[in-house]
């Protein structure tokens, strides 16, 4: 985000009466790349079926291991399997799988280290593809608080 599109931002704002620190204009703006992002991968995937278990979830997980990811946001049943799910299509090692798995569950409050794992096992019983809309649902709840 440049300056103008800032002092824009600030005017409307203004106008409404409204404040918003400018730390989280930016982290909203952020956001909506990361989404814009997904979006085009979704899309790109449509048309290219093959390459759907590829779609890259990295900004999510980024996100979620350095951010507190609220109870009401189905991490169990929707995020950690579909982290597990990328985590599998994307061959990586056991090592890494534990270390962010320890990252992400410390972020989320009454979960334990090893959930995600416990979705590996189930995701490498056979092919599984990500689904986005399960991500955008969990980052539609996360995003929001």
């Amino acid at each position: 985000m440049d300056e103008m599109d800032n002092v824009l931002f600030w005017e409307i704002h203004e106008k409404s009466m409204s404040y918003l620190d400018n730390y989280k204009v930016i982290e909203l703006f952020n956001i909506i790349e990361d989404a814009v992002y997904c979006k085009a991968e979704e899309i790109y995937a449509k048309k290219h079926p093959k390459e759907i278990n590829k779609w890259n979830i990295q900004p999510i997980i980024d996100y979620c291991m350095s951010h507190i990811i609220p109870e009401d946001c189905d991490r169990h049943s929707k995020l950690f399997k579909n982290i597990a799910v990328f985590f599998v299509n994307n061959d990586y090692k056991d090592e890494q799988i534990r270390e962010i798995d320890g990252i992400i569950t410390s972020n989320c409050p009454g979960k334990n280290k090893g959930e995600i794992y416990g979705w590996i096992r189930w995701a490498r019983q056979k092919e599984r593809n990500i689904n986005m809309e399960e991500i955008e649902d969990v980052a539609e709840l996360a995003y929001k608080r």
